[in-house]
């Protein structure tokens, strides 16, 4: 902290939890001095520089508080997301609280509320109003069809998947994929294969119940890529029994989430018992790219793109919330290249016909994702 108000002309000091993947490039791209290599070390002086404009700036997954000491003014910021979780409260005399888990705020706190992903609030330390800097959620608009078109849009589809993994493969940590033999995972692990080469020791992670079909199909896959593959089992009673665990940990009693955040849980305590620090998953790509079994009956184009739209406007509440908590409960970051912003962008501008499962079909059958298995 003291680096950081000596850096900044003795005003600014913050607190970021989770990553930014492009600190290097901004730390050039506005002559920001470093004495480390710390992602976090940028926001003082990146704020100093450019303000709120900031969050629009940072790619990456994160909850962010900066303090102008010489003004008592502070900044809060959430990723486009809501990948990171961040919470604000008041207590009873109106100090503001800011906090990544509400348990820190609960028993301190009389109102405690999730600060909304994609904002940022900015003036004295109250929980005032905040604004959305993230807009794109609002105006994505697809492209119309034309077959003509096709070639490209899988064009664009694949070169925006890469950089996706891409952008968030630097690591200074031991890290891996989770793998589930699924089209999702299988993807992000053969992205990485083909970004790392063949010869980086590439580690992928399945975990299921006793003769779970995952196993069958993410060993082929990591077969197929040469991964150094780990198997995780772990029964019902197991499971039913760390319960009131996992919702102490991920801090909500949605039953979906609960369930689905079991088995992450344990991968997560299983992976960082390995050294692991950090995976890569493919967290929201059935919300982006059509992926459940329900879009079958979406009507038209316009409903499903929709439906997307506000699919990935909840995210936060679920999926981020399941992949972000269980495993960090354990110290293991998880990264999610299909949340990526400028991969976002194809994916929702691209005509949304092409992601209704009947598009493209198997053997036959309209299936989902049938684009991006294309792409």
């Amino acid at each position: 902290k003291q680096w950081y108000q000596r850096r900044v002309r003795g005003s600014f000091v913050s607190m970021l939890n989770g990553e930014i993947y492009n600190h290097n490039e901004l730390a050039k791209e506005y002559g920001i001095a470093r004495v480390g290599t710390s992602d976090c070390e940028i926001v003082p002086q990146l704020f100093a520089k450019v303000g709120v404009k900031m969050p629009s700036l940072l790619s990456g997954m994160y909850g962010c508080v900066v303090v102008d000491n010489d003004t008592g003014n502070i900044f809060i910021a959430r990723d486009h997301m809501g990948i990171q979780s961040l919470f604000w409260g008041t207590d009873g005399e109106g100090r503001l609280y800011v906090a990544s888990e509400q348990k820190c705020l609960a028993g301190v706190c009389e109102r405690i509320e999730n600060f909304p992903p994609r904002s940022y609030y900015y003036g004295p330390p109250v929980m005032g109003e905040v604004t959305q800097w993230y807009t794109a959620i609002d105006t994505w608009t697809p492209e119309p069809y034309t077959a003509e078109s096709e070639d490209v849009v899988y064009d664009r589809v694949y070169n925006a998947m890469y950089r996706a993994v891409e952008r968030m493969l630097p690591c200074t940590c031991p890290f891996g994929v989770l793998l589930s033999g699924g089209l999702d995972s299988s993807l992000i692990a053969a992205f990485s294969r083909k970004i790392l080469g063949p010869d980086h020791e590439l580690h992928t992670f399945t975990i299921g119940l006793k003769d779970a079909p995952d196993f069958k199909y993410a060993r082929e896959v990591a077969e197929h890529i040469g991964s150094i593959h780990h198997e995780f089992h772990y029964t019902v009673e197991q499971g039913i029994d760390l319960v009131p665990e996992v919702i102490a940990k991920i801090e909500t009693p949605h039953t979906t989430t609960v369930r689905s955040s079991t088995p992450n849980y344990l991968l997560g305590k299983n992976i960082s018992s390995l050294g692991i620090k950090m995976v890569l998953s493919g967290e929201g790509s059935d919300e982006s790219w059509a992926g459940y079994l329900y879009f079958h009956y979406a009507p038209n184009k316009e409903e499903l793109h929709e439906e997307l739209k506000d699919k990935l406007s909840q995210l936060h509440y679920y999926d981020c919330l399941r992949a972000n908590k269980s495993m960090m409960a354990s110290s293991v970051e998880v990264r999610v290249p299909f949340l990526d912003p400028d991969l976002l962008d194809v994916c929702m501008t691209l005509p949304a016909e092409m992601k209704h499962p009947s598009f493209i079909k198997h053997n036959g059958r309209p299936i989902e994702k049938g684009l991006l298995r294309k792409a």
